[in-house]
């Protein structure tokens, strides 16, 4: 299974940390953030990383490597500073890129069972996946409309009537589909699903596991209180 990463982005909302060290690589119990995700996906079945990098990526590509001390593979494709949003990093990467793989975020933690997600997703002839939390606006506004086992409506602003769902963080989508993508278009993720959702193709796959992620500094001292209690046992 092969597993991209968008991890480009500047990480403002943790200044001023991340002035200095690019979001990956904040410390969090002990270590970078991205060791534990990284180690996390290999626990998962992933065996191929694609990390879509651009501010301060060196930094990111001189501590992963090529990924051998994990025991997976690690490739780059790099934006640098032409900021192409997040599915327009994705199509710059399209020469990497398996027919079929998950996308993930670089600032997020996500405790599923990726190899049943994938066996389900590959059984339910959609487009692409969105895995999908009932959140009732606890962690953060919900934006995603789900019926059938589908995903109807996917809408961060305004907030979207009647969503209880939030995106989880994790998607599967198929190269044919990032393809679609004219090289070079700046794009969002959400831009890019709402064709395939007008369509009805994006399936939605619930989890009961909630989401963990270091985009503020208080889920970074969340994740890192958990880290560094699961150490302790």
């Amino acid at each position: 299974m092969q597993c991209v990463i968008l991890a480009g982005g500047l990480g403002t909302r943790l200044y001023p940390v991340t002035r200095t060290i690019p979001k990956s690589l904040v410390p969090i119990a002990g270590r970078p953030f991205v060791d534990h995700q990284i180690e996390l996906l290999s626990r998962g079945g992933v065996e191929d990383v694609i990390m879509l990098v651009g501010h301060m990526g060196d930094e990111i590509r001189a501590h992963l490597g090529d990924g051998s001390r994990f025991g997976i593979k690690i490739r780059y494709s790099d934006e640098g500073e032409h900021r192409l949003d997040t599915a327009g990093a994705v199509r710059q990467a399209l020469d990497l890129l398996d027919d079929t793989f998950f996308l993930t975020f670089g600032d997020s933690y996500l405790i599923l069972p990726y190899q049943r997600i994938w066996d389900d997703y590959e059984e339910s002839g959609g487009e692409a996946l969105m895995v999908v939390y009932r959140n009732d606006n606890q962690f953060d506004t919900s934006d995603v409309f789900v019926e059938g086992g589908r995903v109807l409506a996917y809408q961060k602003q305004p907030p979207l009537p009647g969503a209880i769902y939030i995106n989880h963080g994790l998607h599967v989508i198929r190269r044919e589909s990032i393809a679609t993508i004219a090289e070079g278009e700046r794009m969002s993720l959400q831009q890019f699903l709402q064709p395939i959702i007008m369509r009805g193709g994006l399936v939605a796959w619930e989890t009961q596991q909630r989401f963990f992620e270091i985009g503020s500094f208080a889920g970074l001292k969340e994740l890192d209180d958990r880290l560094l209690a699961e150490s302790d046992t």
